[in-house]
């Protein structure tokens, strides 16, 4: 296995606010990662999601969210927050 190391990490999320979707920019090439809610609720998970792939987040409701991203062992690697409008 690769040790990777957080702190090499980068991840940006755009655009933000976002109204029907969204897209990762970072330095891995896959991303595991949920969709949380302000009330701390899991409302979408993704799995291997592709670096710049779109997100369709047109489902959910207006507000503030936090997509915490998770490495193969489930264990959270970085968390950003996103306004959707």
């Amino acid at each position: 296995p690769t040790e990777f190391n957080s702190k090499d990490l980068q991840i940006s999320i755009y655009p933000s606010p976002a109204t029907h979707h969204f897209s990762i920019n970072g330095t891995l090439e896959k991303y595991d990662f949920s969709i949380i809610n302000s009330k701390g609720q899991i409302i979408k998970q993704y799995y291997g999601i592709i670096n710049q792939e779109s997100i369709d987040i047109s489902d959910l409701v207006s507000g503030l969210y936090y997509i915490y991203f998770t490495n193969n062992q489930r264990r959270t690697i970085s968390v950003k927050k996103i306004t959707i409008q």
